[in-house]
């Protein structure tokens, strides 16, 4: 609901300005929405849990069991974001739109690098394990 919300605003910001959405800049919004839904929704449960003792959300029908699938989906959702994002400065038509295409690249590396931290801390945090320290 939260993920569509912010895409009606996409859609009807773009019809005010008079403006074309790219489908690019439409499913890339899709996936970092998502992803974003999804960790409102993580730190929710967990907060309910670490602050109120209750194991299940009472305005919303998740409970502690579904916070790993949570979890997952929305690093999934943030990881296929930055994939589109890439995918979109390669075989776009940027050069259009963008003066210096590279730039778009260090948005790219923002989003997968965010992605990446939020993980190593969610390991951690849940399984005593770092994945970075794992590689090392």
């Amino acid at each position: 609901m939260l993920t569509s919300f912010y895409m009606i605003r996409i859609i009807f910001g773009a019809y005010v300005a008079n403006i074309i959405v790219s489908d690019w800049l439409m499913i890339f919004a899709l996936f970092i929405f998502l992803s974003l839904t999804f960790i409102k929704r993580f730190i929710e449960l967990n907060n309910n849990f670490k602050y109120a003792g209750n194991s299940r959300l009472t305005s919303r029908d998740y409970s502690l069991v579904d916070q790993p699938i949570v979890l997952n989906a929305g690093l999934s959702s943030g990881i296929i974001s930055a994939l589109v994002l890439c995918l979109s400065i390669k075989f776009g038509s940027n050069d259009i739109s963008y003066s210096n295409v590279n730039y778009l690249w260090g948005i790219a590396v923002h989003c997968t690098l965010l992605d990446y931290l939020y993980m190593d801390e969610s390991f951690e945090r849940d399984y005593k394990v770092r994945p970075s320290k794992i590689c090392n």
